[in-house]
């Protein structure tokens, strides 16, 4: 299990790739180097990917749990023999 000090540094790591893609977008929106720009499609394309990846999330989450439940017995049995 991660402990605090590991979250820490993940929670920096992120935040720094996070203020790297938006300083990124920021000088590309200044630019005017933007490809794609936000119309109603674009939106509708994001929203439909974003429910898509919590579907296929959703489904991986239940498999590891229904998998998992039994890890702890098959351990036991394991360390029996």
């Amino acid at each position: 299990m991660p402990t605090l000090g590991s979250r820490g540094i993940l929670l920096l790591r992120v935040s720094a790739a996070v203020a790297v893609v938006i300083g990124a977008k920021l000088l590309a929106h200044v630019a005017g180097w933007e490809v794609i720009s936000v119309n109603p499609l674009f939106s509708g394309v994001v929203a439909a990917n974003v429910f898509l990846m919590g579907f296929l999330l959703s489904g991986v989450l239940s498999d590891y749990l229904r998998r998992a439940s039994g890890c702890p017995a098959s351990w036991r049995r394991a360390s029996r023999t």
